[in-house]
């Protein structure tokens, strides 16, 4: 994942989680369904740094 593409400064910050393929484009649809909760951990970190930090 590269940093230096403005529309995903933000995919990029939150952390491993976020998948992006070869044009950096964020890829939720390839996750597999052990790897979904993730995206609910996400959405819960925007409300608690704590558990951002930890992801």
């Amino acid at each position: 994942m590269t940093n230096d593409i403005p529309e995903n400064e933000a995919a990029a910050s939150i952390g491993t989680a976020v998948l992006c393929n070869e044009l950096g484009d964020p890829v939720i649809s390839e996750l597999s369904e052990d790897d979904v909760w993730t995206i609910s951990q996400l959405q819960d970190a925007e409300e608690e740094p704590m558990l951002r930090d930890a992801a």
